[in-house]
């Protein structure tokens, strides 16, 4: 019997667009891709995924608002939005409340999206075989978004 390799992703790929309101495509590079594959970004199936051969997928890139980041519940005790988007702020202050988040989402929800600079998350992202039925590999790769 053959041995199932999971497929590898080429990180080089994942990138995200500075934040638009519209997805970005973007292209999977790897292995032992099939036809029947599709894209998860954090456990939220791609809007679209297309297996252009055993070595490419292109889909559709999460938006903001899909990643679980966004619907984690702001802990009272973490900055704000305005807190982060304000660039008078030293640098060191900025860093510490960011650090403070991360630290805070990652305890309760580790295996999901982090913040991982000021201004960046990055996605887990995971193939999942039968059109998303399963089973699901996980890339060990990220898709970095900016927001």
């Amino acid at each position: 019997s053959t041995v199932q390799h999971p497929p590898t992703i080429d990180p080089s790929a994942l990138h995200g667009t500075p934040f638009t309101p519209e997805r970005a495509y973007v292209t999977l590079q790897g292995l032992n891709f099939t036809p029947d594959m599709v894209v998860l970004f954090d456990g939220q199936q791609s809007m679209y995924s297309e297996v252009k051969s055993s070595e490419s997928i292109v889909c559709l890139g999460p938006l903001s608002a899909d990643t679980a980041f966004a619907r984690v519940p702001h802990v009272p005790t973490s900055p704000s939005a305005s807190d982060l988007s304000n660039t008078d702020e030293p640098r060191s202050h900025r860093a510490s409340s960011t650090d403070s988040t991360s630290s805070s989402a990652t305890a309760t929800h580790s295996s999901h999206t982090v913040l991982s600079k000021p201004g960046t998350i990055k996605i887990p992202i995971y193939l999942s075989c039968n059109g998303g039925a399963g089973p699901s590999y996980k890339t060990g790769q990220f898709y970095t978004m900016h927001l």
